[in-house]
């Protein structure tokens, strides 16, 4: 099976590599036809690109780790997290 974890690698479709034996065994499990293994194969690669895409962005971008609002603890987070209200004219 070597051999075929080379050729999908050279294809560019590392994460079938990566999982080749997973994805035997849940296309043997359900029992699938070419056409649905063909289907999860170009999902679950593209699905692995756009992720591998976004991490290579974030580390581009340096911005580094942040704390979402709802979970930060400064007075500055609180404020304005309950500040804001509607006003009577823009409610309908």
């Amino acid at each position: 099976m070597s051999d075929l974890v080379n050729a999908l690698t050279t294809l560019g479709l590392r994460h079938t590599a990566a999982h080749l034996d997973d994805v035997v065994a849940l296309a043997t499990k359900r029992r699938w036809s070419t056409t649905q293994l063909l289907e999860y194969l170009a999902e679950s690669e593209q699905q692995e690109r756009t992720r591998r895409s976004l991490e290579r962005r974030l580390l581009r971008s340096r911005l580094g780790r942040f704390t979402p609002m709802s979970g930060s603890t400064s007075s500055r987070a609180r404020a304005t997290s309950c500040s804001w209200r509607p006003r009577a004219s823009a409610r309908r």
